[in-house]
């Protein structure tokens, strides 16, 4: 109730079935969330912790803590039972890239209890770059993308996928391209509900020049994780030519940011804008042919306020409902997206909306 009432007070002026519609829409999205706490990024005089917030409050509702010897969170990921969750907790040393350790976090809505439960694997070593990581919908793998050199010259990528229930651990590499995204992308890899199909928004470029990009093979890519092979490239396959490169226009004519695989496995979901900047919104692609499905929140953009990026937090299993950040017109807040229909949600001021957050 309070949740509802909430809402309705972000919509001042709604009628009864507007009301009606706005609770309706509160009630279409997972109830919590866990993010970050905290607007700067980590170093040695800032450390973030995570929580668990309700979704219609954004009340705080439970606070994690790092566990030690780690300093600081550095990501968060969700499954869709309202209960699990991942966070990437790391040192920070003030001069290298640190050790990246990763948790799952068991959480009770009835007791708002929480319990950090280590994974013994994948660790992303010191001196590697986190481009994004990932729980599956049923928590049952853990998605890890990173670049093993670091800052070197000559690129490598690196997936690894962890059963969970079995500690076994899938690597696939790639030195033609990398994943899109980077800490602490919640959204860079998204999972169908199989728990098979991975997607990847991927930059393609040369094997030995970061610079040399490869429009062919960029954009949202499908990994079966079930299927033979270990180089990312060659094992996947583009489902959705989409992507933001500088000096090479994307199929669609939009510029995306992160996008997103719909639990389905059907749709590619994404926060675009016009190249001109002056229209945007978000769209559907299909996951099957590449092609432009619909729009949602469309509309002309105008010198709005600066706010956080436009970004597509979460979507429903067929893409029909959509919780976003910064849509078009409400700069720096989040919202349910159903059709044509914007439903604001209240937002806590500890976080740092969208890349801190993941529902």
């Amino acid at each position: 109730a309070a949740g509802v009432t909430a809402v309705a007070g972000l919509n001042r002026g709604a009628s009864g079935p507007q009301q009606a519609a706005a609770a309706a829409a509160v009630r279409a999205v997972p109830p919590y969330y866990i993010a970050l706490t905290g607007t700067r990024p980590p170093n040695q005089d800032h450390r973030r912790l995570a929580g668990i917030y309700a979704t219609a409050t954004g009340a705080l509702i439970a606070s994690i803590a790092v566990p030690r010897p780690y300093a600081t969170f550095a990501g968060v990921s969700a499954a869709a039972d309202d209960r699990t969750f991942a966070v990437a907790a790391e040192a920070h040393p003030a001069r290298r890239l640190p050790a990246v350790k990763f948790f799952l976090v068991r959480f009770n809505p009835v007791s708002h209890a929480t319990r950090l439960v280590a994974l013994a694997m994948p660790r992303v070593p010191a001196g590697a770059a986190l481009d994004g990581f990932a729980l599956s919908p049923h928590a049952r793998r853990l998605a890890v993308a990173f670049e093993p050199n670091g800052a070197a010259s000559r690129l490598t990528e690196e997936v690894r996928v962890l059963d969970i229930s079995t500690g076994a651990t899938r690597t696939w590499t790639s030195s033609q391209g990398t994943v899109r995204g980077g800490t602490p992308g919640a959204r860079s890899l998204s999972w169908a509900d199989n728990d098979i199909t991975l997607a990847l928004n991927w930059a393609g470029c040369r094997r030995t020049d970061r610079a040399a990009v490869v429009p062919a093979i960029s954009g949202v890519r499908l990994l079966d994780t079930r299927k033979p092979g270990s180089d990312l490239v060659a094992a996947s396959r583009l489902a959705v030519r989409l992507y933001d490169i500088a000096g090479h226009a994307s199929p669609s004519g939009l510029v995306p940011g992160v996008a997103m695989l719909t639990a389905n496995g059907r749709k590619v979901v994404a926060a675009v804008t016009t190249r001109l900047g002056t229209t945007g919104g978000f769209a559907e692609f299909s996951a099957a042919t590449g092609r432009l499905l619909g729009k949602l929140g469309w509309r002309p953009l105008g010198s709005e306020a600066a706010g956080v990026p436009m970004d597509v937090l979460w979507a429903s299993k067929s893409g029909g409902t959509l919780l976003v950040s910064s849509p078009p017109g409400h700069a720096g807040q989040i919202a349910i997206i159903r059709g044509s229909r914007v439903t604001l949600l209240p937002v806590s001021g500890r976080v740092a909306f969208p890349a801190a957050a993941a529902w």
